[in-house]
């Protein structure tokens, strides 16, 4: 009778063990055959994400499209200068269109401030073509117009739109200018309407 009872004890453990060995066996079956599919989803989703880091990357190298970027830079002459907008668009190589501009040129007797609706900007040649409402400042000296054109290099500035120079209270309106910064010259030309108050010389 107790070999009976320890033959059907051992049969029992038996079975037991095989019924565990066997699921053992179907759960390692199982993860063989679904393991490359997590790690395919798994590789697919860093292929994906690195996509995106990349595709912005290069988005944002072309300047396709940036919302208020900041540039900055220096001149020849190694003065900073500091360009915030509201968008930029880059048209050519080292083209930029820009809206809502505001920008800083240091020199080194003052601070240029340049404000615009839009223009555009080399940032190779330092050229500004800045239209819309512009207002560049330097000091007490204040020019406004519809189009001027500024180069950072050479602080050469002309317009070949009509154009208001003001300095304290005294004004000067003409066609068109052109004005040289490095000699302090400004030439006006073509319907030059000037009212000047001899105190602010």
């Amino acid at each position: 009778m107790k070999t009976g009872n320890y033959n059907i004890n051992y049969v029992r453990k038996r079975n037991n063990f095989l019924k565990y060995l066997f699921l053992l066996s179907a759960a390692l079956v199982a993860f063989y055959v679904i393991s490359p599919y997590f790690n395919k989803e798994r590789a697919n989703e860093l292929s994906e994400s690195k996509s995106k880091q990349i595709g912005y990357a290069s988005m944002k190298e072309i300047g396709l499209s940036l919302s208020n970027p900041v540039l900055e830079g220096l001149s020849k002459d190694n003065l900073p200068y500091k360009i915030i907008a509201n968008l930029v668009m880059r048209s050519y190589d080292n083209v930029y269109d820009m809206t809502q501009i505001d920008a800083h040129h240091s020199l080194r007797d003052g601070l240029l401030s340049i404000k615009s609706k839009s223009g555009a900007f080399n940032e190779t040649t330092k050229l500004f073509n800045l239209l819309g409402a512009v207002m560049i400042s330097f000091n007490d000296l204040i020019l406004t117009g519809e189009k001027i054109d500024l180069d950072l290099h050479s602080n050469l500035l002309s317009s070949k739109k009509p154009i208001t120079v003001a300095f304290k209270d005294s004004t000067v309106r003409a066609s068109t200018l052109d004005v040289d910064h490095s000699n302090k010259i400004i030439k006006f030309h073509g319907d030059v309407l000037a009212t000047f108050n001899l105190d602010d010389f």
